[in-house]
């Protein structure tokens, strides 16, 4: 049940990350986007990665790993492609960056940090 949850979960995220790069630019406060663009990339793509890695069980990790990773740039490189033809919208390679920067980091939060965490409370 648990795992079912997560997937949700993680579609959920996906969902939310192509409805929001579907928003014309007229429709998103500008003085927001100015401020907190990179932020609010890491944090999707932070909280997405974060979900895509906690699917992975013991067996066949580092393989699974890489296949989330893998999945994931391609996500961002598909989101960057679809906001191109979003009116008022352009893609972006900073943008990419970002959100290569939070795969990379919820990767190493998860297996360095998390982990660690989950087995000192004995969270399953």
């Amino acid at each position: 049940m648990k795992d079912f949850i997560k997937i949700i979960l993680f579609a959920a995220c996906l969902g939310f990350i192509f409805y929001f790069s579907s928003l014309p630019a007229s429709s998103i406060n500008s003085d927001f986007v100015a401020n907190y663009d990179y932020l609010c990339h890491f944090a999707e793509y932070f909280v997405l990665a974060f979900l895509g890695f906690s699917l992975i069980k013991k067996k066949k990790q580092s393989f699974r790993s890489i296949f989330i990773i893998v999945f994931l740039l391609l996500w961002a490189i598909s989101d960057e492609y679809h906001q191109s033809f979003v009116f008022g919208r352009d893609a972006s390679l900073r943008d990419l960056f970002v959100d290569w920067l939070a795969i990379i980091v919820a990767g190493w939060f998860y297996f360095k940090v998390w982990t660690k965490i989950k087995k000192k409370i004995n969270l399953r």
